[in-house]
């Protein structure tokens, strides 16, 4: 489908891509420049403080484009600072052959999964703050450095089947050439958020370990906790409870997705169901007024969506999306922190209960939502034509 993607929240240093620098409380259009015709999906957007990725494809070939805050260089090697989305030109150290495959970004770096067609490597990019680069003593990268996964698995020729970043830690789902999964992780480690016995920063990539129970299938992180989907439908947690942001998820069955704001986890159930824990100060729960911790234990979250069935689940730094379709429509939810206008309501007060967000005019009824990503204190929507 031909790109259209619309931006909501904020916007200090143009990482919506809209053309400006001012926040968008209601969803704008993102720009691109020069935006080739034959680039037809957006397939993951991720945005760290002040930047914002976007991963498509162009004639079946992966590009990653950036906007945003890249005084760091965590939008390569040619971008300073962009109000629209442009393509980041990035070296590999290891010479021509490489391609892009995936990408994540945490405050101020930027990762980007690479192949050859036999196996991956990890770059990373931008500021080193709390070991985000991955390397011992890294404060800044100027340019693109390969994070050492290898020492980490025991094996050069890994594949990375799934990259999850917080705002301070990062974490890899890898599979060996032997068919083993590993777990990886680095960056800020005090609260036991990359496992025990890990409780400081963490310069360089180590094997996290949860449990022997089988395959992890997906990983959300918080800011200072981390959750893992096992393919069974179980989830494993490690870091801080202070704010019961994982108390009770263990006792769930049946999971599809999790999710993170930094404070709060969220569980999409198989049968549509969908729990909660953490922080509620602003709403992040979809209910008012639980002050700074929810109630003990996992609750469910409240029915208000209109009965359909949630496809999609994705949390920004303090407020959720959810995509949601039924009898041929497609909407889009959200609730929790607005400061900025992030959940794109056309307003900055917080948003305590769900609340439809997608459509909400005549103009956008025309545009089907066909995907959803959250940043921090930002939201995207691609959509495409309703009579495509």
């Amino acid at each position: 489908m031909p790109i259209f993607l619309f931006a909501a929240g904020s916007n200090a240093r143009g990482q919506l891509a809209t053309g400006t620098r001012n926040d968008a409380p209601a969803f704008a259009p993102c720009h691109f420049v020069d935006i080739p015709a034959d680039a037809n999906a957006v397939l993951r957007v991720a945005g760290g403080a002040n930047h914002t990725l976007v991963l498509l494809t162009r004639g079946g070939r992966r590009e990653l484009w950036g906007c945003g805050d890249g005084t760091r260089r965590q939008l390569g090697e040619a971008l300073e600072e962009t109000t629209v989305f442009c393509p980041m030109h990035i070296a590999h150290p290891g010479g021509e052959g490489w391609v892009v495959k995936d990408a994540a970004a945490a405050w101020e770096t930027t990762y980007v999964v690479t192949t050859d067609g036999t196996h991956d490597s990890v770059l990373a990019m931008g500021g080193g703050d709390h070991g985000a680069l991955g390397a011992q003593g890294a404060v800044a990268s100027q340019a693109a450095h390969v994070v050492d996964v290898a020492s980490a698995v025991g094996d050069t020729r890994f594949v990375v089947e799934g990259i999850a970043a917080g705002p301070r830690h990062v974490m890899l789902r890898v599979r060996t050439s032997m068919g083993h999964q590993m777990l990886v992780g680095w960056g800020a480690g005090r609260h036991g958020q990359l496992g025990t016995p890990h409780r400081a920063v963490v310069h360089t990539p180590r094997s996290v370990a949860a449990d022997d129970e089988g395959d992890v299938a997906s990983i959300a992180l918080g800011s200072q906790h981390s959750v893992f989907l096992r393919s069974s439908g179980k989830t494993v947690v490690c870091g801080t409870d202070r704010v019961a942001q994982t108390r009770g998820l263990d006792a769930l069955e049946s999971v599809r997705s999790v999710g993170c704001t930094w404070g709060g986890t969220y569980a999409l159930r198989a049968d549509g169901a969908l729990f909660a824990a953490g922080k509620n100060d602003r709403g992040q729960l979809g209910r008012p007024g639980a002050g700074d911790a929810a109630p003990a234990g996992l609750v469910a979250f409240p029915r208000a969506l209109g009965g359909r069935r949630i496809t999609r689940l994705v949390c920004g730094s303090e407020h959720v999306l959810v995509l949601i379709e039924g009898e041929g429509e497609a909407e889009v939810w959200g609730w929790g922190w607005n400061e900025h206008g992030n959940l794109g309501v056309g307003h900055t007060d917080d948003v305590l209960v769900p609340q439809k967000v997608w459509p909400s005019n005549d103009a956008q009824k025309h545009w089907r939502p066909v995907d959803i990503w959250a940043g921090c204190g930002t939201s995207f929507i691609a959509v495409q034509d309703a009579e495509d």
